[in-house]
Protein backbone atom coordinates (compact mmCIF):
# COMPACT_ATOMS: atom_id res chain seq x y z
CA UNK A 1 0.00 0.00 0.00
CA UNK A 2 1.43 3.28 -1.06
CA UNK A 3 2.09 5.73 2.15
CA UNK A 4 0.63 9.12 1.96
CA UNK A 5 2.82 12.07 1.66
CA UNK A 6 1.40 14.20 5.12
CA UNK A 7 3.92 17.42 3.57
CA UNK A 8 2.16 17.66 0.50
CA UNK A 9 -1.30 16.79 1.72
CA UNK A 10 -1.04 19.14 4.74
CA UNK A 11 -0.14 21.68 2.01
CA UNK A 12 -3.16 21.13 -0.08
CA UNK A 13 -5.33 21.41 3.02
CA UNK A 14 -3.80 24.90 3.70
CA UNK A 15 -4.09 26.03 0.08
CA UNK A 16 -7.53 25.21 0.19
CA UNK A 17 -8.19 26.79 3.77
CA UNK A 18 -6.26 30.29 2.79
CA UNK A 19 -8.81 30.47 -0.33
CA UNK A 20 -11.93 29.94 2.31
CA UNK A 21 -11.24 31.49 5.36
CA UNK A 22 -9.51 28.84 7.16
CA UNK A 23 -11.90 26.62 6.63
CA UNK A 24 -12.52 23.66 4.04
CA UNK A 25 -16.40 23.76 3.81
CA UNK A 26 -17.20 25.72 1.47
CA UNK A 27 -14.63 24.25 -0.94
CA UNK A 28 -16.05 22.59 -4.23
CA UNK A 29 -15.26 19.32 -5.26
CA UNK A 30 -12.78 20.30 -7.52
CA UNK A 31 -10.37 21.98 -4.85
CA UNK A 32 -10.92 19.01 -2.77
CA UNK A 33 -10.34 16.42 -5.17
CA UNK A 34 -6.54 16.35 -5.18
CA UNK A 35 -7.18 15.77 -1.02
CA UNK A 36 -9.92 12.92 -1.91
CA UNK A 37 -7.23 11.43 -4.33
CA UNK A 38 -3.84 11.31 -1.72
CA UNK A 39 -6.22 10.35 1.05
CA UNK A 40 -8.54 7.09 -0.58
CA UNK A 41 -8.29 3.74 0.80
CA UNK A 42 -9.40 1.06 -1.65
CA UNK A 43 -13.00 -0.11 -0.21
CA UNK A 44 -11.73 -3.07 0.63
CA UNK A 45 -7.66 -3.22 1.12
CA UNK A 46 -6.77 -6.33 -0.90
CA UNK A 47 -9.82 -6.75 -2.91
CA UNK A 48 -9.57 -6.98 -6.78
CA UNK A 49 -11.93 -4.55 -8.47
CA UNK A 50 -15.52 -5.36 -8.41
CA UNK A 51 -16.20 -6.44 -12.42
CA UNK A 52 -20.50 -5.19 -13.37
CA UNK A 53 -22.09 -5.38 -17.05
CA UNK A 54 -22.21 -2.03 -19.27
CA UNK A 55 -25.60 -1.57 -18.59
CA UNK A 56 -24.96 -1.91 -15.18
CA UNK A 57 -21.80 0.22 -15.24
CA UNK A 58 -23.91 2.97 -17.07
CA UNK A 59 -26.94 2.90 -14.40
CA UNK A 60 -24.45 3.31 -10.94
CA UNK A 61 -22.72 5.94 -13.32
CA UNK A 62 -26.30 7.97 -14.09
CA UNK A 63 -27.27 7.37 -10.54
CA UNK A 64 -23.86 8.82 -8.76
CA UNK A 65 -24.22 11.87 -10.81
CA UNK A 66 -27.59 13.47 -8.53
CA UNK A 67 -26.08 12.81 -4.89
CA UNK A 68 -30.10 13.13 -3.94
CA UNK A 69 -33.15 10.96 -5.55
CA UNK A 70 -36.79 10.42 -4.88
CA UNK A 71 -38.27 7.43 -3.99
CA UNK A 72 -39.43 6.85 -7.78
CA UNK A 73 -35.66 7.35 -8.86
CA UNK A 74 -34.41 5.05 -6.97
CA UNK A 75 -36.53 2.41 -7.20
CA UNK A 76 -36.95 2.55 -11.21
CA UNK A 77 -32.88 2.61 -10.72
CA UNK A 78 -33.36 -0.79 -8.43
CA UNK A 79 -35.60 -2.09 -10.77
CA UNK A 80 -33.42 -1.93 -13.88
CA UNK A 81 -30.79 -3.34 -11.96
CA UNK A 82 -32.37 -6.01 -10.75
CA UNK A 83 -30.62 -5.65 -7.15
CA UNK A 84 -31.48 -4.42 -3.53
CA UNK A 85 -30.54 -1.29 -2.34
CA UNK A 86 -27.41 -2.57 -0.18
CA UNK A 87 -25.73 -4.07 -3.59
CA UNK A 88 -26.64 -0.53 -5.59
CA UNK A 89 -24.83 1.45 -1.97
CA UNK A 90 -21.98 -0.58 -2.28
CA UNK A 91 -21.20 -0.35 -5.62
CA UNK A 92 -21.67 3.27 -5.69
CA UNK A 93 -18.89 3.01 -2.99
CA UNK A 94 -16.72 1.02 -5.03
CA UNK A 95 -17.46 3.58 -7.76
CA UNK A 96 -16.76 6.61 -6.40
CA UNK A 97 -13.06 4.91 -5.41
CA UNK A 98 -12.60 3.59 -8.32
CA UNK A 99 -12.68 0.19 -7.94
CA UNK A 100 -15.27 -1.07 -10.20
CA UNK A 101 -14.49 -2.81 -13.63
CA UNK A 102 -16.69 -3.35 -16.67
CA UNK A 103 -16.48 -6.64 -18.16
CA UNK A 104 -15.58 -6.88 -21.53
Amino acid sequence: MKRINHEKLNSLVCDVEDRHKNGILDASAKEMAPIWKITKIPATYGRKPVVVDKIQYALIKEYDIKRIHTSDEKDSVLDKLGKDYSWLSRRLHEYRLDKLKVED
